[in-house]
């Protein structure tokens, strides 16, 4: 039960900062993608998915620098050990890179990709961190490395599907 309350805090954590490397960007896309010939929305996708990776780097390391400095706080106040932290931010940044894919392939209506990507995205870091936990006694630090490692598995499968849409 204690490790829950630390599962919910850094989960919730990580989801905050997941609102802030999207900033809206999926919703611009959206706009922009239905105008124009199919170079321009390749153009659009292409400059999404950089701004998205470069975004998303820049944020998560700004947000781990500054909270590296109020670690010992954290652990503190919290029992959350920076590990947790680390790993769940860092996760962030494959995940929008996975779910801004993901959203590319449901807009060009290919059902069986985005169906395939969602199921690998969701049993990919469930099987990986349940193995983590149950034979290699990682508790939540499995739970956050089975899903950054799920996520970074799934990531070069959907590039490769997307690739088509990119300039």
């Amino acid at each position: 039960v204690k490790e829950y309350r630390i599962m919910a805090l850094v989960t919730t954590l990580a989801g905050l900062v997941a609102i802030l490397i999207d900033i809206g960007i999926l919703n611009s896309i959206h706009r922009f993608f239905w105008e124009g010939n199919t170079e321009h929305r390749s153009n659009i996708v292409s400059s999404g998915l950089w701004f998205t990776i470069l975004w998303a780097f820049l944020l998560t390391l700004f947000l781990l620098l500054i909270l590296f400095f109020f670690r010992a706080a954290i652990y503190q106040h919290y029992n959350i050990p920076w590990t947790y932290i680390l790993l769940a931010l860092i996760a962030n940044i494959p995940k929008q890179i996975l779910l801004y894919s993901i959203n590319i392939l449901r807009m060009n209506f290919l059902p069986w990709q985005f169906t395939l990507m969602t199921l690998l995205d969701g049993l990919l870091g469930i099987l990986i961190g349940l193995g983590l936990i149950v034979y290699f006694n990682q508790g939540l630090t499995g739970y956050f490395l089975g899903n950054l490692i799920g996520t970074l598995i799934a990531v070069p499968v959907v590039l490769l599907f997307i690739n088509k849409f990119l300039t």
